[in-house]
């Protein structure tokens, strides 16, 4: 596998490989102490900790930032990767060597510094072993920066393995000094064989890649960052070199047995900055300072899980600890054990990868850290003749202290976190108290049975081992002690947790896991019946001839998937068999075991990779089986392929879901593909001029794997600039066209042919039955939509705006769930567009575990990453404020629910009501409206009052429609476009013709039905279903939308009369009765807001500047589809305050926007 092929883990996989790894080899490495410590006297272990604190100082500081420097360089500089891995070890083999011959020709420096005699014929030894040691713990830095956890996972735990086993083998046989050291230089030169082979194998001769000048820059780079590391490494070691100066080799054996375990606490921190650092640099490219604060909070909480616990535990037992570790005779190290463990809790405040994704942060670390070490060293020094043990580890935790806190300080200012971002850091206080209160419960059982363990310990070897060497009694007494407290401890610190929900969705579903099989009468299991399904992304491509290898198919297919990972970053799947491809990626939202895609049909001959859930799944299993299917797997994606075996394509109409699929049939060569009735989920195709056909859930794919041109629809660029968004009838690019919703594909031998399966039905009713009877059902309809969708192993959550459909989902969880609904809010601090009141207000009312997020304008910094997620151009501004709630609501859920769709069902938008007021207008003769006022508002000037009113009137239902929802309607587009784009476009169909026939294509007599269908078909999956799919997706998130269920559809359109959705003035009429009871009535009728976004405000102050020079850059100009004249004019206007064209500038800056990133990039 090559450097390229790696798949790429989430980070909390990696971090949880190394957390799993580095915790692995603490347990190892605690084996060392228990053995050495009762086999070496008391002065003999005093020497080998001061040898073994020598080694692993001295490894950390001669890298000097060079090891670490490997997670900025493997992260941006790919093209170098082979240099920098060759610049890292050149350096590590010729700075250990130095510091090899130092040790050779200068013996006596090791014995000045420990004033140990003993070190003078040790010091050969020792600069052999920090020679190999340098050069080969290498390995594990390289995997983690190259984002191969498991890698790295292995090498650590083969050589926390091997050294112990090495070591302790050497111990027991000669019981020396030297034997030690003689293990660790045979493990350590096995270990550099082991990275050897795999640096090797990732990056094929890489020595031969020297590039001095990219060394010096390596250099320029790790130096500051080096020396800090080594500040640090002797900030928190000199106060043992203090005390190997001034203590006997004795005394320093009882210091050393207190300091012990502060290292494996900041190697366990380490499991979580590695995985950081890369990210960290990543987003700082991006300059997305509000992401690497989550992601940094997040990060502490995952620390605080680990520390606070383990901190109380430690304190509560400490002298069972240490004597379990050590024997009873190094029982004077508890208090400076005590005093050690205190840094603990501070741990969790991890600054290190934000200070190494900016340069410039390494210069003030290095200051900082020069600075707190310079004061330690002092006060160390003058205060060496009157400190005892104790003061000398106070002194060390202080000054660590003091530097975590100031380079905190620095974090937080220069992601410019603002206080209300101390929100992020809640779960940390519930981890805190949860941790305390189950301490103290501990410790009440620990008081009581220390004493009576001593005693059962000392009667159980004498019966066992014949013995009564205190070594061993204290080991079994204490290990029965600590085994006790700890199975009380723990299962109630992961109840508490799991139950206050301070850990997320797959940590929940590990503890439940342990739990059920720690306490089998327990459940914490929701008793809902569980199915499993799954959120990704699909991509394929079929041949025309079978011309490619195998593996080069693979490689391109890998390429497509990847560059969906975000939504689906748990896992990738494949399958390359014949002419077809496909792949994808998944999002784990239940019990995926057995569920991985492809899946294959009974007899081999189709396999399937599927993105959705299909809800009704038990259902039509039920009935396969009835037909003689057997299942593999309880997956909903096996539930498909059967069903397309025995139905056909006829399939897709016994599906309930969201969903979009491609099976490949092997025997037919055959490829179909499907997507939702209503367009949840994305689906983009394309017929290369080569005959290949090539498909995926996002153009990104479609993209990568090459062969499409970039040329521009003209229509679909007509299209967006009318109304926001590129409709379903479109594609930007004019070699690819999306599946539109309620369709399928078929594509053999070459050719496409595509079939409407369904489609919105308005009937005309005819029997009406009371306004009690359409609520109640109304009401059950919309609750077993909800229910459905509830169906989950994970924890879930709903977005709340505060609004009547939001807050109808939520009301329905509440009622439906034994637990609060977790709850996200998004709003803005222009009271305009704030509707936090109103979610709060709902959030009270259904008792919701409720969180909230204010975007302010700097928060535009992400643009450019939504522009990317979206493919196409976009231009609805709700979709950043949609983008930061998706964020926030991932941290604490894998499944959210939307309210979306609820408007166009029941008639919510204020549009509906002014056209039926308006509607008096189509009684005036059309000759009168399209033959003197639409001529006379032509004839008008641009800025002419009462131009738009004339243009307005002389228009029937459908076209005023369409120009009410216009971002540019037909006279502005006349202004708007150069001559050159009329020309182009001139006898293309135009987006308002296809939008007409839509509208006509409904004949209930209702001319609001013909607008409801018009919205259902265009703005809904065209606007607000690409905007929640791409959005929540960009932040691996599953939207679930109830309003939108199938069932709940055909009863709205086919049996609720129009008549009773708008009502008088009130829209959204029978909706809003079926909820009363469920929803206060203060958010129920008040006046609908919208979604809003404050862009004008921002276009004024802000963002000013950047759209203006943006609009004017010569390379927009030059594309030239639009009139300078007219954008300088929209731009003159709207900064002096005559006309607000704040949406039709957002509109032509997410234009350009998009072109430079599709097109010239």
């Amino acid at each position: 596998m090559s450097e390229t092929d790696t798949k790429t883990p989430s980070l909390k996989s990696q971090g949880a490989w190394l957390m799993f790894a580095r915790t692995v080899g603490i347990v190892f490495s605690f084996v060392l102490p228990v053995i050495v410590v009762r086999i070496l006297t008391q002065e003999e272990f005093g020497v080998y900790k001061q040898v073994f604190r020598v080694l692993m100082n001295a490894v950390t500081i001669l890298s000097l930032g060079f090891a670490m420097s490997a997670y900025y360089f493997l992260s941006r500089e790919k093209e170098q990767r082979s240099s920098a891995i060759f610049n890292i070890l050149l350096f590590h083999f010729v700075i250990g060597g130095l510091a090899c011959i130092l040790l050779f020709l200068f013996p006596e420096f090791l014995v000045n510094l420990t004033k140990s005699a003993q070190m003078a014929s040790l010091a050969p030894l020792i600069g052999i072993t920090i020679w190999i040691w340098l050069f080969s713990i290498f390995l594990e830095t390289v995997a983690v920066a190259n984002k191969e956890s498991r890698p790295s996972t292995f090498f650590i735990i083969f050589s926390q393995l091997s050294k112990t086993l090495f070591i302790v083998g050497a111990v027991v046989i000669f019981g020396t000094i030297e034997s030690i050291l003689y293990a660790a230089i045979v493990q350590g030169l096995i270990q550099t064989l082991i990275l050897l082979g795999y640096l090797n194998s990732r990056f094929p001769e890489f020595w031969t890649k020297f590039d001095l000048s990219f060394f010096r820059e390596h250099v320029v780079y790790a130096i500051p960052f080096g020396l800090a590391a080594t500040l640090w490494i002797l900030q928190q070691d000199i106060h043992q070199y203090f005390a190997m100066y001034k203590f006997s080799d004795a005394d320093f054996a009882i210091y050393a047995a207190g300091c012990a375990q502060l290292p494996f606490a900041a190697i366990l921190i380490d499991s979580i900055g590695a995985v950081l650092i890369p990210r960290m640099t990543e987003l700082e490219q991006k300059n997305d300072k509000r992401e690497m604060i989550r992601v940094t909070a997040r990060a502490m909480q995952k620390l605080a899980f680990f520390f606070f616990p383990i901190f109380i535990f430690l304190l509560l037992t400490s002298e069972t600890f240490i004597s379990t570790l050590y024997t009873r005779n190094y029982l004077a190290a508890v208090p400076v054990f005590i005093v050690n463990i205190a840094l603990f809790p501070f741990f969790i405040l991890i600054s290190d990868p934000v200070m190494r994704a900016y340069k410039e942060l390494g210069r003030f670390l290095l200051c900082l850290r020069v600075l707190i070490f310079i004061g330690l060293v002092a006060t160390l020094f003058y205060g060496l003749d009157y400190f005892g043990l104790v003061g000398i580890i106070s002194a060390a935790v202080a000054a660590i202290v003091l530097e975590i806190l100031v380079a905190e300080a620095m974090v937080i200012y220069k992601l410019k976190a603002k206080f209300r971002d101390i929100y992020l850091l809640k779960d940390v206080l519930k981890t805190a108290i949860i941790s305390i209160v189950v301490g103290a419960i501990t410790y009440l059982v620990y008081y009581n049975i220390k004493g009576y363990m001593a005693g059962f310990g000392e009667s159980l070897v004498a019966a066992a081992f014949d013995s009564t060497k205190i070594g061993i009694i204290d080991f079994v007494a204490g290990i029965l002690t600590l085994g006790i407290s700890f199975g009380i401890f723990a299962p109630l610190y992961l109840l508490a947790s799991s139950v206050w929900n301070v850990i997320d969705d797959d940590e929940k579903r590990f503890i439940e896991k342990t739990l059920d099989k720690l306490l089998v009468t327990f459940r914490l299991r929701n008793p809902q019946k569980s199915t499993q399904q799954e959120m990704c992304g699909i991509a394929g491509f079929i041949e025309k001839d079978r011309n490619a290898p195998e593996r080069e198919r693979e490689v391109l297919l890998d390429e497509m998937c990847r560059i969906i990972t975000h939504r689906g970053p748990d896992e990738q799947g494949m399958a390359v068999e014949g002419r077809a491809a496909l792949g994808m990626r998944r999002l784990s939202i239940i019990d995926l075991k057995g569920g991985q895609q492809p899946i294959y049909s009974r007899d081999g001959s189709k396999f399937i990779i599927f993105n959705g859930e299909i809800y009704n799944y038990l259902e039509l299993k039920a009935e396969l089986e009835s037909l003689g299917y057997k299942f593999k797997t309880s997956s909903d994606t096996e539930t498909i392929i059967h069903a397309y075996d025995e139905f056909g394509p006829e399939c897709v109409n016994k599906l309930r879901g969201m969903f979009a699929f491609a099976i490949w049939d092997k025997n037919d060569e055959s490829l179909f593909i499907a997507r939702d009735r209503v367009g949840k989920k994305p689906l983009f195709y394309s017929l290369l001029a080569n005959g290949n056909f090539v498909f995926g859930s996002e153009l990104k794919s479609l993209l990568t794997h090459g062969g499409i041109s970039k040329e521009i629809d003209h229509s679909a660029l007509d299209a967006y600039l009318t109304f926001g968004y590129v409709p379903e009838e479109f594609c930007i690019f004019e070699d690819v066209e999306k599946l539109e919703p309620g369709h399928f594909l078929i594509f053999k031998d070459g050719e496409i042919k595509t079939e409407q399966f369904w489609d919105f039905k308005y009937k005309e009713i005819t029997e009406v039955k009371s306004e009690e009877e359409y609520a109640s059902e109304l009401r059950e309809k919309i609750r077993e939509a909800v229910k459905v969708r509830l169906i989950s192993d994970v924890p879930l959550g709903a977005f709340l705006s505060g609004g009547v459909d939001s807050s109808a989902v939520v009301g329905m969880m509440s009622q439906i769930l034994d637990k609060p609904v977790k709850t996200f809010s998004i709003g803005f601090n222009e009271d305009t567009f704030n509707e936090l009141k109103y979610a709060r207000i709902a959030a009270k009312h259904f008792n919701t575990e409720h969180h909230e997020f204010v975007v302010t304008p700097d928060l535009v910094e992400t643009i450019d990453e939504l522009v990317w997620h979206f493919d196409e151009p976009f231009s609805d501004p709700s979709s950043m404020p949609t983008y930061m709630v998706s964020k926030m609501a991932r941290d604490y859920v894998t499944v959210i629910l939307s309210g979306d769709g609820g408007d166009e069902l029941f008639a919510g938008y204020t549009r509906y009501l002014i056209d039926k007021k308006r509607s008096g207008l189509g009684n005036l003769p059309k000759a009168l409206r399209s033959g003197l006022m639409k001529p006379i508002s032509e004839a008008l000037p641009h800025r002419a009052r009462g131009k738009n009113f004339l243009y307005n009137t002389s228009l029937d239902a459908v076209e005023r429609y369409i120009d009410s929802v216009s971002q540019f309607g037909r006279l502005r587009k006349e202004s708007l476009y150069s001559d050159t784009f009329k020309e182009e476009f001139n006898g293309k169909r135009s987006s308002e013709e296809i939008y007409q026939a839509i509208a006509e294509s409904v004949s209930t007599g209702n001319p609001i039905d013909n607008l409801l269908y018009l919205d259902s078909k265009t703005y809904l999956p065209g606007d607000i279903l690409t905007k929640v799919d791409r959005m929540s997706m960009a932040a691996s998130l599953e939207a679930r939308v109830p309003l939108l269920d199938q069932d709940l559809i055909d009863y709205v359109t086919q049996e609720i009369p129009t008549t009773l959705k708008l009502k008088g003035d009130v829209t959204k009429y029978i909706f809003k009765k079926s909820l009363e009871g469920l929803v206060p009535k203060e958010i129920l009728y008040r006046e609908k807001q919208g979604f809003g976004v404050p862009i004008g405000e921002w276009i004024n102050s802000q963002l000013k500047d950047k759209i203006r020079d943006t609009l004017r850059e010569k390379k927009t100009v030059e594309r030239g589809y639009f009139e300078p004249k007219y954008i300088e004019l929209l731009l003159d206007e709207h900064s002096k305050g005559r006309r607000d064209h704040s949406h039709p500038l957002w509109v032509l800056w997410m234009l350009e926007l998009w072109h430079r990133r599709f097109i010239d990039s």
